[in-house]
């Protein structure tokens, strides 16, 4: 896994950050390659007798019955994922999942970059049940917006900023999208201070990336430490 340079991606996240209302913003919009360096292969290898399972995925509804979604209206631009983006394939980046399925590989790219963004944390046993995929992407979007409506300062203006940035990137309409379900437990979603918070993996099979967009709005006096997936990038012959 190998954190992909960005500065377009890296002044949208400094703008958000520049315009929390009342919180501050730790927010992440970065961009992976999924081809393996050394580390990673190693770990891979050490699930080789398990790797051409299907492992199960929680419903979207644990995490909309408990209010994530907000009401705010979908946004106009993009209608929907291409059909092509759920079809699966024969080579490690694009093993396919179902709806209610994924692939040791995906769930292994999905903790990866976790691995990277939140260097404090060991996402390595994470179970696939700890993730949910979207079909909707104007589902994702009413969450985002909502969350930042009444958060960030120019709304209005910056979504149309981070979303065309994000699509930029990672061509949406050909992504799988996933989330990480918050644990209440040991991940930094739960942790003291957090107010709210999202995490979406917009997983392109095509481009071979992952573009992973969270956020974070934590209380002023949380005195967070936001890390950078650079401090991971070192070992990557």
């Amino acid at each position: 896994m190998k954190f992909i340079e960005n500065a377009d991606l890296d002044l949208v996240a400094a703008t958000i950050r520049e315009n929390a209302i009342d919180c501050k913003f730790d927010v992440r919009i970065e961009s992976y390659s999924c081809k393996m360096v050394n580390v990673d292969k190693k770990e891979w290898k050490k699930m080789k007798d398990f790797n051409k399972e299907l492992q199960p995925l929680s419903p979207p509804e644990l995490i909309s019955n408990e209010g994530r979604f907000g009401t705010s209206p979908s946004h106009g631009r993009f209608r929907h994922l291409s059909q092509s983006s759920i079809s699966g394939g024969d080579s490690d980046f694009d093993e396919p999942h179902l709806v209610n399925a994924i692939s040791r590989k995906v769930l292994f790219d999905l903790t990866t970059v976790l691995n990277h963004s939140y260097g404090d944390y060991d996402f390595s046993e994470l179970p696939s049940e700890s993730f949910t995929y979207f079909s909707d992407f104007n589902q994702v979007v009413r969450d985002v917006d909502s969350k930042f409506s009444s958060s960030l300062s120019n709304h209005v203006y910056l979504k149309d900023l981070y979303w065309s940035a994000i699509d930029n990137e990672i061509q949406i309409k050909g992504c799988s999208i996933f989330s990480l379900i918050p644990s209440y437990e040991k991940d930094p979603f739960t942790e003291n201070g957090c107010i709210w918070s999202f995490n979406y993996f917009f997983r392109n099979k095509t481009m071979k990336r992952i573009l992973f967009f969270s956020c974070r709005a934590m209380r002023g006096d949380s005195g967070f430490e936001s890390s950078s997936p650079d401090e991971f990038m070192n070992d990557q012959d």
